[in-house]
C-alpha cells in the first residue's frame, strides 16, 4: 500500500514537473516572439516601403550609378565573397573540433565528409588568390590535400584549448552554417533560377530586357535576382554574436562589419552585375535569419526537468 502511494505522489510530482516545463517553454517562446515582433516589424515595414520604390527606380539608379571600369566594385567582383566564406569554414572547423569530444570520432563518416568537404572549401579560397594555378586540377587536389592534413593537425592541437570548448563558439559556428544553407544556398540560388532576371551589364541600349524585381522571368539562364554576393558579404553577421555586449570595442567592430556588408552589396551595383532591388532582398533575409536566429533561445532544462533521483 505504501509502494503504491509513493510510487504515485512520484508519478504527481514527475507530472507536475513536466507540466511547469512545458508551461516555461511556451513563456520563453512568447516572450522571444514579442520582442522580436516589434523588431521585425520595423524591418519589414522598411523593407515593403524600399521594394515597393525600387519597382520604379531600380533602372534609373543603375543608369546612375554603374560604372564597370571602376577599380574597387572590380576588387569587390573577385574578393567579396572570401570574408563570407572564411566565417562559413571556421564555423566548419570549430564543429569538427566539437566532435573530438566522442571517443569514437574516428569511426564517424560525418567528420571525415565534413572534414574534406571543409578543406576543399579552403583550398578553393587559397586558389582565389593565385589563379594561375586555378586552371589545373592537380594544383586543386594537391593543395586540398595539404589542406586536409593541416586541417586535421590544427583542429587535434586545440581539442584541449579550453576557450574553444565555451559554447559561445559552438552556437557561433552553428548560426553561421544555418544562415549560409538559408540564405546564400538555398533562397538566392533557387530563386536566381526562378526569377530569371538579367543584369544589367547584359542589358542592350534600349533597355527592353529590364523587368522590375516584382516579375519572375522564369528559367531564362539570367541571374540578377537575387544577389548571392551580397548574401556572402552579410555572412560576417554572425560575428557580432561573438562580440562584447556593450563597450567601444562593439561599436567599432560593428561598424565595421555593416560597413562590409554596405561595401560588397554597392559594388556589385556599381560593376553592373545587380541592381538596388536584388541587393536589398539579399540584405533583408540575411538580416531576418540573422535575428532569429540569435534571438532563438532554449528554456534552461537543469531548470525546470524532473531530478532523476526523485522517485528514490
Amino acid at each position: 500500500m505504501n509502494e503504491a502511494c509513493c510510487s504515485n505522489r512520484w508519478f504527481l510530482r514527475h507530472n507536475l514537473k513536466k507540466g511547469l516545463w512545458i508551461m516555461l517553454f511556451y513563456q520563453e517562446i512568447n516572450q522571444f516572439t514579442h520582442k522580436l515582433r516589434r523588431v521585425l516589424l520595423l524591418l519589414f515595414g522598411i523593407w515593403i516601403l524600399l521594394a515597393v520604390v525600387l519597382i520604379f527606380l531600380d533602372l534609373p539608379l543603375s543608369i546612375f550609378l554603374v560604372n564597370t571600369n571602376s577599380s574597387w566594385a572590380k576588387f569587390v567582383a573577385l574578393y567579396g565573397e572570401i570574408p563570407g566564406h572564411i566565417v562559413i569554414s571556421i564555423s566548419i572547423f570549430v564543429l569538427l573540433r566539437d566532435r573530438l569530444t566522442d571517443p569514437n570520432w574516428s569511426q564517424n563518416p560525418v567528420f571525415w565528409f565534413c572534414l574534406i568537404l571543409n578543406s576543399v572549401f579552403m583550398a578553393n579560397i587559397l586558389l582565389t588568390f593565385f589563379p594561375q594555378y586555378n586552371v589545373e586540377l592537380k594544383y586543386g587536389l594537391i593543395l586540398t590535400g595539404f589542406v586536409v592534413i593541416g586541417q586535421f593537425i590544427i583542429i587535434m592541437r586545440l581539442r584541449e584549448v579550453e576557450m574553444l570548448s565555451d559554447q559561445k563558439y559552438t552556437r557561433f559556428a552553428k548560426i553561421s552554417l544555418i544562415m549560409a544553407i538559408i540564405n546564400p544556398l538555398l533562397f538566392v540560388q533557387t530563386t536566381k533560377l526562378l526569377w530569371g532576371r538579367t543584369r544589367y551589364r547584359d542589358l542592350t541600349g534600349d533597355y527592353q530586357e529590364f523587368t522590375p524585381w516584382l516579375f519572375p522571368q522564369g528559367m531564362t539562364g539570367h541571374k540578377s535576382f537575387p544577389s548571392g554576393h551580397t548574401a556572402m558579404g552579410w555572412m560576417v553577421l554572425p560575428l557580432l554574436f561573438l562580440l562584447p555586449k556593450t563597450g567601444r570595442i562593439r561599436w567599432v567592430f560593428q561598424g565595421l562589419i555593416i560597413s562590409w556588408g554596405i561595401f560588397i552589396a554597392f559594388g556589385r551595383i556599381v560593376i553592373g552585375a545587380h541592381y538596388v532591388s536584388d541587393v536589398l532582398f539579399s540584405t533583408g533575409m540575411a538580416f531576418l535569419v540573422y535575428i532569429i536566429l540569435v534571438n532563438h533561445k532554449k528554456p534552461n532544462d537543469s531548470q525546470t526537468k524532473p531530478s532523476t533521483n526523485e522517485h528514490s
